[in-house]
C-alpha cells in the first residue's frame, strides 16, 4: 500500500518537511513513486525511515474527523467573529460615506446658489446697458429735434404791444 508524504509524517509523528529531508538521502534516494504529482512511500520504506529516526509508538490521538469537527466548530466561530468585524467596518463606513454625501450635497447647494449669483450679476449689466441705448435713442432725438428748430428759419416774435400797434 501506498502513503502520501503527509500521511506517513503522521504515522511517524513528525513534519512533512522531516520525511522530505529523509528522502533526499542517498540511502533512500529511488525508492518512492510519483503518483498524480505527488510523492508516494511504501510502508517498507516508512519503516525504514522509522528505524532511521527511532521513533516510538505514536499514541492514539484524536481522529481526523474529530479534529475536523472541532475545526469546523473553531473556523465557523471564527467566520462569525470575521463577519461581525467586517459588518461593524462596514458600518463604519457607511456612516463615514453618508457624512461626506451630506457635505457634498451642501457644497452642491452653495456652488448652485453661486451660479445663480453670477447669472443674475451677468444679466444685469445686459438690462443696464439696453436702459442706456434707450435713454441715448431719447436724448439723440431730443438733440436731432432742438437742432431742426435752429436750422429752420423762424418768423420774428412780435412783442405784445408792437403786435397791438402794428399796421396791418
Amino acid at each position: 500500500m501506498l502513503f502520501t508524504v503527509e500521511q506517513a509524517s503522521f504515522q511517524l509523528n513528525v513534519s512533512k518537511a522531516t520525511v522530505y529531508s529523509k528522502l533526499k538521502q542517498n540511502k533512500f534516494k529511488g525508492k518512492t513513486v510519483m503518483e498524480q504529482g505527488q510523492t508516494m512511500l511504501n510502508e517498507a520504506l516508512i519503516n525504514q525511515i522509522k528505524l532511521e529516526l527511532k521513533v516510538t509508538k505514536r499514541e492514539p490521538q484524536e481522529t481526523a474527523t474529530d479534529k475536523v469537527n472541532t475545526e469546523d466548530s473553531n473556523s465557523e466561530q471564527t467566520v462569525l467573529r470575521l463577519n461581525n468585524k467586517l459588518y461593524n467596518a462596514l458600518l463604519e463606513q457607511l456612516e463615514k460615506k453618508d457624512v461626506l454625501l451630506l457635505e457634498l450635497n451642501e457644497r452642491l447647494n452653495q456652488a448652485q446658489k453661486l451660479i445663480e449669483n453670477g447669472q443674475t450679476l451677468l444679466q444685469k449689466p445686459q438690462q443696464d446697458l439696453k436702459l442706456l441705448e434707450e435713454h441715448n435713442k431719447e436724448v439723440d432725438e431730443k438733440l436731432m429735434s432742438m437742432q431742426e428748430k435752429l436750422n429752420t428759419p423762424q418768423e420774428t416774435q412780435k412783442g405784445f404791444w408792437t403786435s397791438l400797434f402794428s399796421r396791418n
